[in-house]
């Protein structure tokens, strides 16, 4: 849109010098030199509504590169967000692992000593069983 509203900026630019060029072949007429100047006018109000379409389109797309650039920004966050979120998860989930882990193994060493003690107790069983006898 730039690029045409430039190509227009300059055809209207161009419109303007030749009818400056015609007006000075033609005469110094009255007539002739209030239309030219009405026509000068009215490419002058039409380059400066150019101009200011041009700015409102500038300003614009310096609105959505602003909008563009927070949206990047917004994503970089909630992407080091999850980061941290699932690096939180891996470690929770490594530390029910271990303590997983150190259950069991306790429950095999408890085990083991009631095993131990089971023997132990049939053992003196068996003793006093004997010694009464």
């Amino acid at each position: 849109k730039e690029a045409e509203l430039a190509f227009t900026v300059e055809a209207l630019a161009s419109e303007k010098s030749e009818l400056t060029l015609l007006r000075s072949q033609q005469g110094e007429s009255d007539q002739t030199s209030q239309q030219f100047q009405a026509h000068i006018a009215s490419l002058n109000e039409k380059i400066e509504s150019s101009n200011l379409a041009q700015d409102a389109l500038r300003e614009q797309l310096k609105d959505l590169e602003a909008k563009l650039e927070k949206a990047s920004q917004d994503e970089i966050s909630t992407q080091a967000e999850l980061s941290r979120i699932t690096k939180e998860l891996e470690e929770k989930k490594q530390q029910l692992e271990d303590q997983q882990a150190e259950s069991s193994t306790s429950l095999q060493q408890q085990q083991t000593e009631m095993d131990q003690r089971e023997d132990r107790f049939a053992e003196i069983h068996a003793q006093l069983s004997s010694l009464q006898k």
